[in-house]
């Protein structure tokens, strides 16, 4: 999955505090940090570094500030990649209203589905629900992704869905709480939910976790 490579460009390390903007947005929601987060993302090999899981910021970001959606769309530095990105993530998480009526994109794309009233269906949408919970702290994106740990129908987004929850576990207190409100024996997906805590305990049993 992207997600777990998506801050080790070269470029990312330019600005050491990057990393940490985005993946613990949530914490601060800093609205007047917006505008120079969406200034230092535009950027072409930032965006090719982890393309799905901007799919999932940029339009976070846009919802929570009107001057992300104009940088995105209107300033004439924007790129089009960014502006690619955010189009789709818009229509992923149910906000084409901030389109502007005249943009036409130019990166080709299939039918997209709403992931916030649907399920995830594959690694690339996984990567999408990172992005936007790491901007929103909205649980409700780390639900979807415990819940694709129990798709049979669909191995391959079943397995990252794994992986990339135990990697995370140790990043983001909220995602480990949430983790254990699943350890319910009346919950379908129990198994799976206790096989990955029982190994995240296992092998974190001195660490702490939220090393932010």
């Amino acid at each position: 999955m992207r997600i777990l490579n998506f801050f080790n460009d070269r470029t990312s390390r330019r600005n050491t505090n990057f990393k940490s903007k985005v993946q613990f947005f949530y914490k601060t929601q800093d609205l007047e940090s917006i505008p120079k987060l969406v200034k230092q993302i535009n950027h072409e090999e930032i965006l090719a570094a982890a393309p799905t899981t901007w799919i999932g910021v940029l339009p976070q970001l846009a919802l929570l500030s009107p001057k992300a959606a104009h940088i995105i769309f209107h300033d004439k530095y924007s790129i089009q990649t960014l502006k690619d990105l955010a189009y789709i993530g818009l229509k992923y998480f149910d906000a084409d209203y901030l389109i502007p009526e005249n943009f036409t994109p130019q990166m080709q794309q299939n039918e997209i589905t709403s992931l916030i009233h649907n399920e995830a269906f594959t690694p690339e949408e996984l990567d999408m629900l990172w992005g936007a919970f790491m901007i929103t702290g909205n649980i409700r994106y780390v639900d979807s992704i415990i819940k694709a740990t129990e798709d049979k129908n669909h191995i391959l987004t079943k397995e990252a869905a794994r992986y990339s929850l135990h990697a995370n576990l140790s990043k983001h207190e909220a995602v480990l709480e949430r983790l254990k409100q699943h350890l319910d024996r009346q919950n379908p997906n129990y198994r799976n939910v206790k096989e990955i805590y029982d190994k995240f305990m296992a092998e974190n049993k001195d660490k702490s976790v939220d090393p932010s």
